[in-house]
């Protein structure tokens, strides 16, 4: 029997990403099926997902959930200028060295978000919490990366 701390939905979702990198998808297909079973097992109010180029680790492109207001939408610009300008936590370039691909906001800070500058010039003004940021591999491949603000 497979267990993960998050439970069946988790399992559930687990599984859904794993037929889904074996299916051979371009761009934001994957990201786009896989929305549905990841939001049931961590759900959360707006998301960003983005397919990288695995030999340069550059996006190709940007999968915005934020339920239609734009939020996300127009904000993604300050998360890119954020990711590759500024000093900050749990930066993608950092996620994909680590064993676990796969962290908080909250962790990274160690409870204490405002020392994130994501946070206090973006995730504050948006109105968002907490932050999660995974990285997606296939093996030793790099095939996206995920960031979602939980309810």
């Amino acid at each position: 029997m497979v267990r993960n701390p998050l439970g069946t939905k988790a399992v559930t979702a687990e599984a859904a990403i794993a037929r889904l990198s074996l299916q051979g998808l371009t761009a934001l297909d994957p990201f786009e099926r896989l929305a549905g079973p990841f939001r049931r097992a961590v759900p959360y109010s707006a998301g960003c997902w983005k397919p990288v180029d695995p030999g340069t680790l550059l996006w190709t492109g940007f999968g915005i959930e934020d339920g239609g207001t734009g939020t996300i939408s127009g904000a993604r610009w300050r998360f890119v200028e954020n990711e590759l300008l500024e000093r900050d936590f749990s930066k993608y370039h950092d996620l994909v060295r680590r064993r676990h691909g796969i962290t908080t906001l909250h962790r990274e800070t160690h409870g204490e978000p405002d020392r994130s500058s994501r946070y206090r010039r973006i995730h504050r003004l948006l109105g968002f919490g907490a932050e999660l940021r995974a990285v997606f591999r296939t093996g030793d491949t790099l095939r996206g990366q995920r960031r979602a603000g939980p309810r």
